[in-house]
């Protein structure tokens, strides 16, 4: 809508917010809880870039253990945010190129109006640099692309 601006009132919904910049798109839930409650819970924004760009991720190239373990930061950060966003994330289950397995994150923020907004993100990164490359075997943290603004 030209002209309309945003705002986001609770330090809970701006974490939701930038959870669905880190990690992905959407599915519903009632809301319950205050606020406060979640806050404990949800990191804030530099706390789930710093874990899904970490060395200790290495990457989360597609098929591999660190890319799971992302998956799952992501939707525990949802899960969290659950109680007082009124959302409910969803895992779902594919095969990727190579037959590896894989799953999407996905949520749904339930709003007031007839419009459907679509934010989407990706979770996975290029794991580590190919052999022959100046960047062979480096771990590619993979902060400089959705989480880079």
């Amino acid at each position: 809508m030209k002209g309309t601006v945003m705002r986001f009132g609770s330090s809970g919904r701006t974490r939701l917010c930038a959870l669905l910049a880190a990690g992905v798109a959407a599915w519903s839930a009632p809301a319950a809880a205050s606020p406060e409650a979640v806050s404990a819970e949800v990191p804030d924004l530099a706390s789930m870039i710093e874990t899904l760009a970490s060395d200790e991720a290495a990457g989360r190239g597609a098929g591999t253990p660190e890319l799971a373990a992302a998956g799952e930061a992501v939707l525990a950060w949802f899960a969290a945010a659950s109680a007082t966003e009124g959302v409910a994330p969803v895992r779902q289950e594919f095969s990727g190129a190579n037959g590896e397995s894989l799953f999407n994150v996905v949520a749904t923020l339930p709003g007031s109006g007839p419009e459907w907004i679509v934010v989407g993100a990706h979770y996975d990164g290029l794991g580590r640099g190919l052999p022959g490359t100046d960047f062979a075997f480096q771990v590619m943290n993979g902060a400089d692309d959705n989480a880079s603004g």
